[in-house]
Order: C-alpha cells, then structure tokens, then sequence
C-alpha cells in the first residue's frame, strides 16, 4: 500500500498530471448521487434544493461549455422571511415573495447557494428557476426546479 502511494505521489508532482487528476475526480464525484431532495435538468444546468431547519441549500450543477450568466429566482410564500443569503441576493422583495440571484461567467461544476430564513421552511411551498442561454445554440433555457418537500 506504502508503495502505491509514493508511486501515486511521483506521478502527482508534474503540474499536468495534478490537473488531470482534479479532472478525474470533478468527473467521477459529478457522476454520484448529491442527496438533493428535488431535481430538475435541463441542457448543461441542473439545481437541486434541501432543508436543514430554516435553511435551504440550492446546488447547481453546470456542464461546460457554461453559459455566460444565470438567473435564479426563489418564489416563496409572502409569510416566509428571508434573512440571508450566501451569496447575497441581488434583489430580494417580500411583498411580492421574491429572491433573484446574477450569476455572472459560472464557472463549470458545483454552485452552492444558501438561504436562509427566520422560521422553518417547507420545500413544497418554494418554487425556484434558473434561465439562461444555451452557449452552444443561443437558446433561452428555464430550469424548473421540482420540489417533493419533507
């Protein structure tokens, strides 16, 4: 096993084989099961959403070749505050219910966007989207991002 290492530590010390290395592993942990509890894809985007408590946690899994910016909105009935964020929403209006997110050059992998609000939440009761343009035909994309609650 010692061997295996220091044979895998050698092969690692070039710069090309590290990246090559970070690329194989970006493949293989994209290709496994996240636990989300509601999924939604479409084209090179897709976005899960979870509960924990009064937060919910939003990943986006981006294909490459990325679009060029995302939009994601988070609808939520006008009794659920939000009081935060991370990253920060661009626009947030809770008389209408409303979180918008920019997401300018995304880069390609995991996104993880967490908001959080002052009382639990249920995820039956959000609704969130993502639009963009398809790189590759210029088509305008909107991900519907599904909720099953729990």
């Amino acid at each position: 096993m010692l061997r295996y290492h220091l044979l895998l530590w050698a092969a690692l010390r070039s710069l090309a084989a590290r990246r090559s290395m970070i690329l194989l592993a970006v493949l293989v942990l994209g290709s496994m099961s996240t636990g989300i509890d509601a999924v939604a894809q479409a084209s090179g985007v897709s976005a899960g959403m979870k509960r924990v408590g009064q937060e919910i946690s939003l990943e986006l899994v981006i294909k490459a070749p990325a679009p060029s910016a995302l939009i994601l909105y988070l609808t939520m009935p006008k009794s659920y505050k939000m009081i935060g964020s991370s990253p920060r929403a661009d626009s947030y209006e809770p008389d209408k219910g409303m979180a918008k997110w920019l997401i300018r050059k995304p880069r390609p992998g995991h996104f993880i966007l967490k908001v959080r609000f002052d009382n639990r939440v249920e995820l039956d009761k959000l609704e969130g989207k993502i639009r963009y343009k398809d790189p590759d035909t210029g088509e305008k994309i909107t991900v519907e991002i599904k909720n099953r609650g729990r």
